[in-house]
């Protein structure tokens, strides 16, 4: 038979420290009596904390009166006679004592994990649900270890002494590489759910293309401003495949070098396509740091799984981007419909940003009922499928480009209207058309903890260039990723 891994002497020796010293349980990381190994000793510290709780002092007087009927105890020789025994086992020291502490949790922590293994083992042998099912319960039950009330928990006094630290610098997160981007959400601050959302060919991708290249390209840096390491992005593209997302980036470097310009759709056009030694330079200068999934569709479970596995391998993760929230896949409430579904996306990625202490960027998709209003203009409860995303989200950002809807809609002459109006309207059309052509909206329409408003930005959609709209005017922090040759 497995034993189980536990520690009873230390477990001896904090609940003697205790005994000894109540105000040590205010130090310790935070336990349940249920982290104890042996019963006995998860009742014995219950009992001491529910007395220290109560302001009362608990020592080997106090809790032998406490458990004087405990029949685990009596086995053991009596109350007395074992409350002496940990008393002798008693860590010498509190941080000796804290010591303790964190290997009981951790032991705890891995009979935990060694009994949701078990118990994933047996369903999968008895194909009870399917594998992604299985799977998706596996990955929350494990990610519940740890999270215990209290374990992450930090005072107002250091959280205060965090916001004073973030007021020394331009925006209290991290730049999006667009000053203006930045001046309308204070940058991307963990741990914030970022929604970018918009109709079909708006640019929404590109702008999240942009902003995790810009990222991926930034460093951090010491005080003395030498740079520590380079930033670390996560893409999640369930839309398009990576050759894609690099071939839009490489369009994007083309037009920044001079030597050359092609657009994104020129690499797949074989009469203009441009020669493997014109590009292969630019792929040198693309982040190493921005890694992409891009399967199909993708589970909460997975996407969990390979944040974790990047910022284990990278010692760091900055920023994670799905695209977009309605491709991703819940199978625990897939069943229960669509709208279901994106809420429980919706709050997983919310609970991502938290557990990792990251900013997530989630695109979305916006309902047709943008479509048939005169004003295409969107907002909040444009957004499809769930209310949750706006209740979810710190931050929604509308991508919208006018010119868009003003190609979709040419004049046509109305009844009874003369030819001379008909041609000042239609040069009016043509005119706000070709003024808009390299415009990008970008609309704050929620931000929990700032005012909302309006971003003008430059675009080119067709070399996939979102940016600020004076391309002239240095950006607060640095050069967007591909201006820096």
């Amino acid at each position: 038979m497995t034993t189980l891994p536990h520690n009873l002497q230390a477990e001896q020796g904090l609940l003697g420290a205790l005994l000894f010293d109540n105000s040590a349980l205010d130090r310790l990381c935070a336990l349940a009596p249920g982290d104890f190994f042996d019963p006995v000793h998860g009742r014995i510290y219950a009992a001491i904390v529910a007395g220290v709780r109560a302001g009362r002092l608990m020592d080997g007087v106090t809790v032998k009166q406490a458990l004087s009927g405990d029949p685990g105890l009596a086995e053991l020789g009596g109350p007395a006679a074992y409350l002496m025994r940990v008393m002798e086992q008693a860590a010498p020291l509190t941080s000796q004592a804290q010591a303790y502490a964190e290997v009981i949790r951790d032991l705890a922590s891995r009979r935990a994990i060694y009994r949701i293994c078990q118990e994933t083992a047996r369903a999968a042998l008895a194909a009870e649900g399917e594998a992604v099912s299985i799977a998706s319960e596996a990955e929350r039950a494990l990610q519940a270890i740890g999270g215990g009330a209290g374990a992450r928990e930090v005072s107002l006094r250091d959280a205060g002494a965090r916001v004073v630290e973030s007021l020394s610098r331009p925006y209290r997160g991290l730049s999006t590489g667009i000053t203006e981007l930045d001046r309308l959400t204070g940058g991307l601050i963990a741990p914030d759910l970022i929604i970018i959302a918009g109709r079909p060919g708006m640019g929404k991708t590109s702008l999240a293309v942009n902003i995790a290249c810009n990222v991926a390209s930034d460093s951090v840096v010491s005080e003395d401003g030498a740079a520590i390491r380079s930033r670390v992005a996560a893409f999640f593209s369930m839309e398009m495949s990576a050759e894609q997302l690099a071939g839009r980036a490489l369009s994007r470097r083309s037009t920044a070098s001079g030597a050359m310009a092609f657009g994104y759709s020129t690499l797949y056009a074989r009469e203009a396509r441009p020669r493997p030694d014109q590009v292969a330079p630019l792929v040198l200068k693309l982040p190493d740091t921005l890694r992409i999934d891009d399967g199909a569709s993708q589970t909460m479970a997975h996407i969990r799984a390979s944040c974790r596995d990047i910022r284990a391998r990278f010692g760091a993760l900055d920023l994670v981007v799905v695209d977009y929230l309605q491709l991703a896949v819940d199978p625990a409430v897939r069943k229960d419909g669509k709208v279901q579904e994106v809420s429980a996306i919706s709050a997983a990625l919310k609970g991502l940003a938290k557990d990792m202490s990251v900013p997530v960027i989630a695109l979305s998709q916006l309902s047709r009922a943008v479509e048939s209003r005169i004003d295409k203009t969107p907002q909040n409860s444009d957004l499809r499928e769930s209310g949750a995303i706006e209740q979810d989200a710190d931050i929604i950002l509308f991508a919208y480009r006018e010119h868009y809807y003003l190609s979709q809609s040419e004049p046509r002459v109305r009844e009874g209207e003369d030819e001379g109006d008909f041609d000042k309207r239609k040069r009016e059309h043509a005119k706000r058309k070709f003024e808009t052509q390299n415009t990008f909206t970008a609309i704050c329409g929620k931000r929990r903890n700032g005012p909302v408003g309006v971003a003008e930005l430059r675009c080119d959609l067709a070399h996939d260039i979102i940016a600020d709209p004076d391309e002239n005017e240095p950006p607060t922090r640095r050069q967007p990723y591909w201006k820096d040759d």
